[in-house]
């Protein structure tokens, strides 16, 4: 063999061994690459909640109403899991965020009505802000997450006060008899100069920022709250023609039900005769259009956001909200429609090894007290002694498992509403009562409370009443 020969043999395997070296070293490296961004997503999950004020069940993928445009609301529910049967701890905004805050159920703390003082009951139970924050949590908020926006800087350690204006100096629906802030009507005002858009560029700016701890990201949408006030441009979406009013509307409706129910008529009186109704109802569905839209700019921010794999997005209104049915507007009612809500979650992207489905709309009754244990589950962390409510996870995580827990609602002391399975009873402090079967009546038109033969059924639904609940607490300066 010449030399020659020897030297291009060991030149070859020379260039093999450092083929082979480099290709260990690339495979290595892919290796840890792959490794660090394992850990970096199952680092602590960050949590970004949405609270969207006076929102009912009025969403695109809920198909609650045919008018409805809601594509960022939606399209957060084909990612994740939505509840078609979700209900507030109570009908109104105080006591309902007092509720979920605090995981403590307004028979306990007293806060039923937003006229009750609920800032004794936020000092003496840790808010779910406190109870992340003593867990290693960051937490920042903005917007509406307290009732009043002027409380959330003594529970979050992160606050802004989001600037702009929905106001009008003039009544655009023309109806004088309505209260203060029940009016509606277009504004001429940049979409992007609200006290909710300013909202989401806050978040924007939050989310492209570098976080070293896991954060609590809490944004209160005000939007659909009353005035339903918003640029001209979401109004033109749904015309007036074009407008159906509620389905769940029956003239003789409220024959059947006691008096302790019956609402005031006044605001359906007021629109009615005014030939309003389709216009309140097009207002309403255009503030909603629009809060969609500072969802969509909340989300997008945080999918383009290096946050976007280890976050849980837990999206939720107060309450529900009823615009003419049973003659009733607003809520401060036991009825669904007054109490449903919308409510969605979206886990991180390492959950999909759990397989969960994606886009699922669970029927399952459950509540808002749930918002508490569920966001401790999901997040790993021990759930708080002595709060309240159910955890959902298992209902997020795997669709297939059986639910057999209620939904509670409260407006009073012994003025409860009882949701379990395919039932709705609602009781009151004089004893009457309404029970309805939503599967075939989900409107609740017909009250079987008085038909002996549903007497077994009011008996077991009697039995998740509160007992012992507490009077409210004394009577706070009133707030919006």
């Amino acid at each position: 063999m010449s030399r020659n020969s020897v030297y291009v043999n060991l030149s070859q395997l020379i260039n093999k061994t450092f083929l082979i070296v480099s290709l260990f070293s690339i495979l290595s490296c892919s290796h840890s690459i792959r490794k660090n961004k394992e850990l970096a997503v199952s680092k602590p999950y960050n949590i970004l909640m949405i609270a969207i004020d006076d929102l009912n069940t009025w969403t695109g993928h809920l198909g609650t109403h045919p008018n409805s445009i809601t594509p960022n609301i939606d399209r957060l529910a084909n990612e994740g899991v939505s509840f078609r049967n979700a209900f507030a701890a109570a009908p109104a905004c105080k006591p309902s965020r007092t509720a979920i805050t605090t995981g403590i159920r307004p028979h306990r703390s007293g806060v039923y009505q937003n006229a009750d003082d609920d800032m004794s009951i936020l000092k003496l139970h840790e808010t779910i802000p406190a109870y992340l924050a003593r867990h290693g949590y960051k937490t920042l908020s903005s917007g509406k997450i307290f009732h009043g926006r002027k409380i959330n800087p003594l529970f979050f350690q992160h606050n802004y006060v989001n600037r702009g204006n929905y106001s009008s100096k003039v009544r655009l629906n023309d109806l004088d008899e309505l209260s203060g802030n029940f009016d509606w009507g277009p504004l001429d005002v940049d979409k992007d100069l609200t006290p909710d858009m300013d909202i989401a560029k806050w978040a924007k700016t939050q989310l492209s920022q570098k976080h070293e701890k896991p954060f609590f990201m809490a944004l209160g949408i005000f939007r659909p709250h009353l005035p339903w006030l918003v640029p001209k441009e979401y109004f033109d979406k749904f015309p007036i023609e074009e407008i159906e009013l509620p389905r769940g509307v029956l003239e003789n409706d409220l024959d059947d039900i006691p008096h302790k129910s019956k609402p005031n008529f006044n605001d359906h009186r007021v629109i009615s005769e005014a030939g309003k109704w389709k216009e309140g109802v097009q207002a309403y569905l255009a503030s909603v259009n629009y809060a969609d839209e500072v969802v969509g700019r909340i989300y997008d921010a945080l999918l383009n956001s290096e946050y976007r794999d280890n976050t849980i997005v837990v999206l939720w209104g107060d309450h529900g909200w009823q615009l003419g049915e049973k003659r009733h507007w607003r809520k401060f009612q036991l009825w669904s429609a007054a109490s449903r809500t919308s409510y969605i979650y979206k886990l991180p992207r390492q959950y999909e090894k759990k397989s969960i489905p994606r886009g699922e709309i669970v029927d399952a009754p459950v509540d808002l007290m749930s918002i508490f244990p569920t966001l401790t589950s999901l997040t790993d962390l021990p759930r708080k002694p002595g709060i309240d409510g159910k955890d959902i996870s298992q209902l997020i995580v795997s669709q297939e498992s059986e639910w057999k827990d209620y939904a509670l609602t409260s407006q009073g002391p012994n003025e409860h509403a009882i949701r379990y399975k395919n039932w709705s009873f609602l009781r009151y402090p004089d004893g009457s009562q309404e029970l309805y079967d939503l599967k075939q009546d989900p409107h609740e038109w017909h009250n079987l409370a008085n038909d002996r033969k549903y007497r077994h059924i009011i008996a077991k639904l009697s039995a998740f009443l509160p007992r012992n609940a507490v009077a409210a607490l004394e009577k706070a300066d009133k707030t919006p």
